[in-house]
């Protein structure tokens, strides 16, 4: 009533098959990164994005990003919600890349 929302936090990816998030009545679940989810094998990636797609991907938050290859990983599994070091290393080269080209469209104006 109060507007709140919640959040299970600090799901392992081998937890997530075990769990039924719309029995359990959550607005998002934050599954955290494990590089070990690079080396498994096909059949448990595919678990694991039918598991996603059943919760709702827009509820499913890959966290604690450390790097450029669990954000594709992530997004193979149908996830399009990170949050880590690596998002926000991205999101600051972004900024410094578009100021830069802010400051490069000005002095060629001014010229």
């Amino acid at each position: 009533d109060k507007g709140h929302r919640v959040c299970l936090d600090g799901v392992r990816y081998r937890d997530l098959q075990l769990l039924e998030p719309r029995r359990l009545d959550i607005d998002a679940i934050k599954v955290l990164w494990e590089p070990a989810l690079i080396i498994e094998s096909d059949e448990v990636l595919k678990r694991l994005a039918r598991r996603i797609a059943q919760a709702a991907p827009a509820k499913v938050i890959l966290c604690r990003l450390d790097s450029r290859i669990a954000i594709d990983l992530g997004r193979s599994l149908g996830i399009s919600l990170f949050q880590g070091r690596c998002v926000e290393r991205l999101l600051h080269d972004d900024r410094r890349r578009r100021r830069g080209m802010r400051l490069k469209r000005v002095l060629v104006e001014d010229t």
